[in-house]
């Protein structure tokens, strides 16, 4: 099951381009991403990918919920898309190296 965790928050971050979500969705978004960020950050530490860590730790001060970057939702958009692109690129390169 773990090998999956990084296509989570992708699904939930590209669910976050379609129109019409209420703004309850982005709160719970931000709390969703900065946490698997963190977890993903120190899953990184444990296993030496330096990359991965400083990658995933700016994802999650990036989506930190409790000091929030406020920001347009037309200026979210490309950050939601490419913070998605990490964490399913990531998780496919998990996948590969298993």
């Amino acid at each position: 099951m773990t090998k999956y965790r990084p296509f989570i928050p992708a699904l939930f971050l590209y669910g976050a381009c379609l129109d019409g979500l209420p703004y309850v969705y982005f709160q719970a978004l931000r709390w969703i991403v900065c946490a698997f960020g963190v977890i993903t950050a120190l899953e990184s530490y444990q296993n030496n990918r330096q990359w991965a860590i400083w990658l995933f730790a700016v994802v999650a001060v990036i989506f930190n919920p409790i000091a929030p970057f406020y920001l347009s939702r037309g200026a979210w958009l490309p950050i939601d898309i490419g913070a998605g692109f990490i964490f399913a690129a990531y998780g496919i390169w998990r996948m590969r190296k298993a």
